[in-house]
């Protein structure tokens, strides 16, 4: 994972950087700059404690209490009601920062359900049900010598195959029907039967009978060419 943060070209010329140099120096905008480094690594929400958590994030060295007031003043940080700080626009600036926790969350579930083990920071909300963690490690099953076994082939009961199954015509009709569409249903088994129930031009297999439908409502819409003909 990157840890970087967006800074604008125009950073150092803006009017609140300018401001921010005049009253507390170059080691004010230095100080800021380390600040949004360490949110984007520890609170890359963007919410900060008060005036102390702000000066120690940022390394401030002058008075204390000055950068912070000054961040404020400018319009680089906000005072919440509750107490707390938030960085104006961080969300804004820095989206990527933001949807770390999010990102990292997502990466422990998945791994999580590929291994069928539940993570102490997923806790419930971790979409496996087994009662295990990620830190455990799970012993690995022996390996046989390749030079006395091959590998097992896969088991055709672990292998998922959906199969096309043909529509009957009954069917066909009540799907029709239900979609309310100005199809023939006859006429689509025949074509789909001559065409050995295959899409395309490159006649790829049918795969969903009723999304072909749906493809070929939508096409005969914008068509002139004649009631119940094919395209896909």
């Amino acid at each position: 994972m990157t840890n970087d943060i967006r800074l604008h070209t125009t950073f150092f010329d803006h009017p609140k950087t300018v401001k921010l140099e005049r009253k507390c120096g170059t080691e004010g905008v230095l100080a800021l700059l380390r600040l949004w480094l360490w949110v984007r690594d520890n609170k890359p929400d963007g919410i900060l404690g008060g005036e102390e958590d702000v000066e120690i994030a940022a390394k401030w060295s002058g008075d204390k209490g000055v950068l912070y007031s000054t961040l404020i003043e400018v319009g680089f940080l906000v005072k919440q009601t509750s107490g707390k700080t938030s960085l104006k626009n961080w969300a804004k600036r820095n989206p990527w920062a933001v949807g770390a926790v999010t990102r990292q969350l997502r990466a422990k579930k998945g791994g999580c359900a590929k291994h069928g083990k539940k993570c102490d920071e997923c806790k419930d909300d971790c979409p496996n049900s087994t009662k295990t963690y990620c830190q455990q490690v799970l012993a690995p099953a022996p390996s046989p010598s390749p030079l006395l076994s091959s590998p097992s082939p896969t088991p055709k009961e672990s292998i998922k195959t959906v199969r096309f199954k043909k529509p009957s015509l009954e069917e066909v009709q009540k799907y029709i029907t239900e979609k309310g569409y100005d199809i023939d249903p006859q006429g689509f088994i025949d074509k789909c039967e001559s065409n050995g129930w295959t899409v395309g031009k490159f006649q790829a297999p049918m795969k969903n009978w009723k999304s072909t439908i749906n493809t070929w409502h939508r096409n005969n819409k914008q068509s002139k060419e004649g009631e119940g003909e094919w395209y896909e």
